[in-house]
């Protein structure tokens, strides 16, 4: 049984210090870090240039766009805790932004 790993991966500019299971896990969350830095370059050069919008925009934007298509795919709208999961982190984020 491997022990529990610790990490830092960067998204946005800022360091997050993680624990994962195991270096799959490792593996995968670096894997994801780079996949939101990616696409919030891509908003970036889309969007933010023009509009001023901020990292918080850009990973608002990204994070809708990755839970849409994970909706999608597991077809999964109608499941009542992921709804209340993603009611309450919009209403985190919404909490966020008011306060920026």
């Amino acid at each position: 049984m491997d022990q529990a790993l610790s990490i830092k991966v960067t998204i946005a500019d800022r360091v997050y210090p993680l624990k994962v299971e195991n270096s799959n896990k490792e593996e995968i969350v670096r894997k994801a870090a780079k996949l939101i830095n990616e696409r919030m370059q891509s908003y970036y050069q889309k969007f933010g240039k023009e509009s001023n919008k901020d990292n918080m925009d850009l990973l608002i934007m990204v994070a809708l766009e990755y839970v849409t298509k994970y909706l999608e795919i597991h077809n999964t709208v109608t499941d009542t805790g992921l709804l209340h999961e993603i009611k309450s982190i919009t209403n985190e984020l919404e909490d966020y932004i008011k306060n920026i």
